[in-house]
């Protein structure tokens, strides 16, 4: 069919035209849209690695102490004693509250993030496995999962979990640390518990919906916020993970428990080789956000500098810039 022949020539070359101008201006919005996209997501990521940056410095902190104290303990001169002394029960059982009394049972109740010692030692005088200080066999050890962890390192994180207590199952992650004597004697193992919604809470104070994971150095999961990916999809993000901080748009396959699969991923570690937080946010609220955040500064006189980054507060004005500068 010739649409020279059916309709006049004026008429074939102005709908050419037209439809000629109407698919340039669909292709120019397609790639405009996907260029305000990628800009939005670089905005997005930006502000939320400097909130991860901020977080990660407070977790570094907390998990440090952690770390410091159990050294202390392995290394105190009652503990080792006590697990290596030989005799009658009413001696061992006198060292042990006194340990308990003077050393540990302090260290507890002193700190907002620790919530319990275990001790695996030989020939514990008596096992309570819902007591805040227990003393367990050591060869106990080997039946519990991250056994095989520790057996090859002098101490370890190991993640999210359940152990006893006065108050019933409580959740937590744990540091632990092999105490062995100055000629390399391995005497017990020490596990110090550290509360989940403690770190939970650091990691939540700024109010984000979004998920956000604990990872060790081999990529292993410590704890999370919201929803826990499984470990299909937590090895689909650290494909994408490079450097110590950045972000990526990721499409998971794996199925899995977050509720969308497009996501924006940023990540964050304070040094190379040590734990990173990462944090998933729905390719669609990110967009919304980053209009939320940029809606303000558009209707408002004053720029951005205006404002500082506070860990709960993400903008927060700390001083109020002079109209003459506003004007000129």
């Amino acid at each position: 069919m010739n649409p020279f022949r059916m309709f006049r020539i004026d008429y074939v070359f102005f709908f050419s035209f037209a439809a000629f101008i109407a698919v340039l201006i669909t292709i120019m919005m397609i790639v405009s849209y996907r260029f305000s996209a990628n800009e939005q997501a670089d905005s997005a990521s930006m502000y939320q690695q400097a909130v991860l940056q901020q977080l990660n410095k407070q977790l570094t902190d907390q998990m440090s102490a952690v770390e410091q104290t159990s050294l202390a303990v392995a290394i105190n001169s009652p503990l080792v004693n006590y697990l290596t002394m030989k005799g009658d029960y009413y001696a061992r059982k006198t060292a042990r509250d006194e340990l308990n009394r003077d050393y540990l049972a302090p260290m507890l109740n002193s700190s907002r993030s620790m919530f319990s010692f275990q001790i695996y030692m030989s020939d514990p005088l008596q096992v309570d496995p819902n007591a805040n200080i227990q003393y367990l066999p050591l060869n106990y050890a080997s039946r519990e999962s991250w056994y095989a962890a520790v057996d090859k390192a002098d101490f370890v994180w190991i993640g999210q979990r359940e152990v006893g207590s006065p108050q019933g199952k409580q959740q937590v992650i744990s540091f632990i640390r092999k105490i062995t004597t100055p000629d390399g004697v391995n005497r017990g193992i020490l596990i110090i518990n550290v509360r989940v919604k403690f770190l939970q809470d650091i990691l939540t104070e700024d109010n984000s919906s979004a998920s956000r994971l604990l990872l060790d150095s081999g990529g292993r999961m410590i704890m999370h916020t919201r929803i826990a990916p499984p470990p299909g999809e937590i090895d689909a993000i650290l494909k994408e993970v490079s450097g110590d901080a950045g972000h990526a748009h990721q499409l998971l396959e794996a199925a899995g428990s977050l509720p969308e699969k497009n996501m924006l991923t940023v990540w964050s570690r304070t040094a190379p080789g040590s734990w990173m937080l990462v944090e998933l946010t729905p390719w669609k609220a990110s967009q919304a956000e980053v209009s939320a955040w940029h809606g303000p500064w558009l209707r408002s006189e004053r720029p951005p500098s205006c404002y500082r980054y506070s860990s709960r507060c993400p903008f927060e004005e700390v001083s109020r810039c002079r109209s003459e500068s506003w004007s000129s």
